[in-house]
């Protein structure tokens, strides 16, 4: 399965395409995804991005507009699409060695 609709927007297994939100407030980059036979849930399959730090603490804490630093090293973890709670967009700076996950203004 190369890519499924998710609310207003397209979820596939490459960049930009591949970041959620999951409900438990965890960020995952979307590896692969399929869909089971018998029960016809969609699974994705992928990894969380560990959660370091909000971006920005004023005029707002990044946290409440769900803005984090991320870091990449973490287990491969299978969800199902229901999981998911809103796309995201993965932004990393390499002059800066550093990574960042915002969310999407439109979706």
């Amino acid at each position: 399965m190369d890519r499924i609709r998710f609310k207003n927007s397209i979820l596939t297994c490459k960049s930009p395409n591949n970041v959620v939100l999951l409900k438990n407030r965890k960020c995952m980059i979307i590896n692969k995804m399929k869909r089971e036979l018998l029960s016809e849930q969609i699974l994705v399959i992928g990894n969380y991005v560990n959660i370091e730090k909000p971006i920005f603490q004023y005029p707002i804490n990044s946290k409440y507009l769900d803005m984090w630093r991320v870091n990449l090293s973490s287990p491969l973890v299978s969800i199902t699409v229901n999981d998911i709670h809103r796309k995201m967009l993965f932004l990393h700076i390499v002059d800066l060695q550093k990574s960042f996950v915002v969310p999407l203004l439109h979706d």
